[in-house]
């Protein structure tokens, strides 16, 4: 997480560190798991798994489709982009 590598950097303030980790972390978070259904789903396409036994394997809208939700909670946290991009630069 962000808080864990920044929280040794002594020469930002903490408000500045728990805005980034407050804004970040949940999408990196979202996006570890977003990654690790697509990776499985390209293993499956390359045979890689016994799960193209089934014949589910070459399809992709279907993890899309789960995950916008989860997408869309996240966007209160992307619109604090630039809020996070102008304390930093101020911090610095």
């Amino acid at each position: 997480s962000f808080q864990s590598v920044a929280g040794k950097d002594e020469g930002l303030p903490d408000s500045v560190k728990n805005l980034i980790a407050s804004s970040y972390d949940p999408i990196h978070t979202f996006h570890q798991g977003f990654l690790k259904e697509v990776e499985q789903r390209l293993a499956q396409w390359e045979g890689r798994s016994n799960a193209h036994i089934k014949g589910d394997y070459q399809r992709i809208g279907d993890i899309l489709l789960k995950n916008i939700q989860g997408l869309r909670q996240l966007t209160v946290h992307l619109q604090k982009h630039s809020e996070c991009l102008v304390e930093l630069e101020r911090a610095c």
